[in-house]
């Protein structure tokens, strides 16, 4: 009797501990394609822009599976386009980008905000926001007409493996150093890779 009343206690505390955590929305890991030089990620985007970011949307439930119905949390955002670098859009016409919501990647490698001026690596389908082609990789967010990495980004190995001699600053051993590129290069390098 003592032995029902102890395992229907543990199923209690069980049950409890679930409703607790298991309700709880976590953080998870999408499976994104990682490119190792800029000609890769620019053969998998069919829309390359430069925007300014006009609004942000949090947590905005997108339909996913058209004929499944299943949706998805995402931060949607609002991007006029300012040039059109690849791809088929017209200056001055704006564009919504989903980034998933408590997703890892995407987190660590920041949402867009409010009036960033960005070039963006983008795929686009008909009933749906555009997408980056990764989170880490799909954007360079300008200060200034400057972007700025490390050698620990993913952004830096599409750029350092497409054309070494376009980068104006100098490199050291440390992962962390900033190593910034003008505006002007990264298109040099983008339309490089377009071409070839």
């Amino acid at each position: 009797m003592h032995k029902l009343r102890d395992y229907i206690s543990v199923l209690i505390v069980l049950i409890i501990l679930f409703a607790f955590t298991g309700c709880k929305q976590k953080d998870f890991t999408a499976d994104y394609t990682t490119y190792y030089n800029m000609k890769d990620a620019v053969r998998s985007s069919n829309l390359i822009i430069k925007g300014q970011i006009k609004n942000v949307e949090r947590n905005k439930s997108i339909v996913i599976g058209q004929s499944s119905g299943m949706s998805q949390k995402y931060a949607v955002s609002d991007v006029e386009i300012l040039d059109v670098i690849y791809g088929e859009a017209n200056i001055g016409d704006t564009i919504q980008i989903k980034q998933m919501e408590n997703e890892k990647t995407t987190k660590e490698a920041g949402y867009l905000e409010k009036d960033q001026i960005v070039i963006l690596l983008l795929q686009t389908y008909a009933s749906t926001p555009a997408s980056l082609i990764n989170p880490a990789q799909g954007k360079m967010v300008f200060i200034d007409n400057i972007l700025t990495v490390t050698m620990e980004d993913d952004l830096y190995r599409i750029l350092s493996n497409s054309n070494q001699d376009n980068q104006e600053s100098t490199t050291t051993n440390i992962s962390n150093t900033p190593i910034t590129y003008p505006y002007e290069t990264v298109i040099s390098i983008i339309k490089g890779s377009i071409e070839s």
